[in-house]
């Protein structure tokens, strides 16, 4: 396993479990492979591994130990990123908006203030699994690229823009992601009343949530600023605080589902998203990353896919709030599809 591509093959080929993972802005891939499938839980994040965690919440949490592991330079082939427009057909297209208004009447009887709704987009695919990896680290720098695979999980592969949980000794971050708008070659952006306010929102329930570890004077917030992910651009909140002993499961737990994914208030929003969404989200706004005792890096489970049985399914949400149009938030998921679809 000489090479990232070939490791990627023979590990493939024989069944084992592997993840191939790179974090934001560093220029190292690297693997974590089992030579079994067994498959391996954690409850306190007390091991040392990568751990896959599903939308749902459970208590035992499947991981790939780091124990066997391999470090290689990211691919140096260069990709023309596909450029194609998504399509969908009208079927899709009417059930996402007649899914956005129920969305929106449910917010408007003050059961919620913010839904965050989604959809799963599945097509046929004759792609190298390897090549989409590949072109994904090409592709998204200052993203964390991860390709998954697991007999007994699945398959799975994305580029997540949002950190759910940083925390090396003392050091504890997160962020607050929401809004979305097409990246454009100027690089400057005008943010609508509602997207500041949906950021608003988000910030302010993490800052809830937070509260039960930290002291206010112990949070440390950023301004917020804009924060590209693929085509999109949504704007970002950055989290910081200092504190020996941190509960890190405890507070993976509060912070998890995120505003961003879920909604506000949690509950609320959850049993809604559980109720009308129409599918199971699994894995997809669950988290990801590598952990240890002393230091963990966990990322929200977006722009990612599903593969099985020479398919790939997509998933792509959007914070609906009262002054959300339906037609925009279509078009917001969209784009969001494109991000993947441009490693394809």
């Amino acid at each position: 396993m000489d090479s990232l591509a070939g490791a990627f093959k023979a590990l493939w080929n024989e069944k084992k479990p592997f993840v191939f993972f790179r974090l934001p802005n560093k220029k190292d891939v690297r693997l974590f492979y089992q030579d079994n499938q067994e498959l391996h839980h954690t409850s306190d994040f007390s091991e040392n591994g990568f751990v896959f965690a599903p939308f749902k919440k459970r208590n035992q949490l499947p991981f790939i130990p780091s124990l066997k592991n391999k470090t290689y330079p990211s691919p140096k082939a260069r990709i023309d990123p596909n450029t194609k427009k998504f399509e969908q057909g009208e079927q899709a297209k009417k059930k996402f908006l007649d899914l956005v208004d129920l969305t929106k009447t449910y917010i408007s009887d003050k059961k919620a203030q913010k839904i965050v709704v989604s959809r799963k987009i599945t097509m046929p695919t004759s792609n190298s699994l390897d090549q989409i990896l590949f072109n994904l680290l090409h592709l998204y720098a200052n993203a964390m690229v991860y390709f998954w695979h697991h007999p007994k999980v699945g398959v799975w592969f994305g580029a997540s823009p949002e950190i759910l949980f940083f925390q090396k000794g003392e050091e504890f971050q997160t962020m607050a992601l929401a809004a979305t708008q097409v990246v454009n070659k100027e690089n400057r952006y005008f943010w609508t009343p509602k997207e500041r306010k949906e950021q608003a929102l988000v910030t302010e329930q993490i800052q809830k949530d937070l509260l039960s570890f930290f002291s206010k004077t112990e949070l440390n917030f950023s301004e917020s600023s804009p924060k590209k992910a693929g085509n999109v651009v949504h704007l970002c909140t950055h989290i910081k605080a200092d504190q020996k002993n941190l509960k890190v499961r405890e507070l993976i737990d509060a912070l998890h589902p995120t505003p961003a994914v879920g909604g506000i208030p949690k509950r609320e929003a959850l049993q809604f998203i559980n109720s009308e969404e129409g599918y199971d989200r699994q894995f997809y706004t669950g988290y990801l990353g590598p952990f240890s005792p002393n230091s963990t890096e966990l990322f929200v489970n977006l722009r990612c896919a599903e593969y099985s049985n020479q398919q790939l399914s997509f998933f792509v949400g959007a914070g609906i709030t009262e002054e959300s149009e339906p037609m925009m938030e279509w078009e917001e998921t969209q784009r969001k599809a494109e991000t993947l679809l441009a490693a394809l």
